[in-house]
């Protein structure tokens, strides 16, 4: 899967994150939790272990145009 495949699908799990910024596991793990973090600032709640692509690629400046 290309990572412009990965960034149409709704939700990111870890190994998506790992491919998309060519990063280690533990710090994906850490990257989801600032989002975690961010989605509870904005009153949200994460019902499931994936993230909203659409805050990922907002919070890490993504240019996926």
């Amino acid at each position: 899967m290309t990572n412009k495949e990965i960034l149409e699908k709704p939700f990111l799990n870890n190994q998506d994150i790992v491919k998309i910024l060519r990063c280690s596991p533990s710090k994906a793990s850490r990257i989801k939790g600032l989002i975690v973090d961010e989605l509870a600032k904005r009153g949200r709640i994460a019902v499931t272990t994936d993230i909203p692509t659409k805050l990922f690629i907002e919070l890490m400046n993504l240019d996926i145009a």
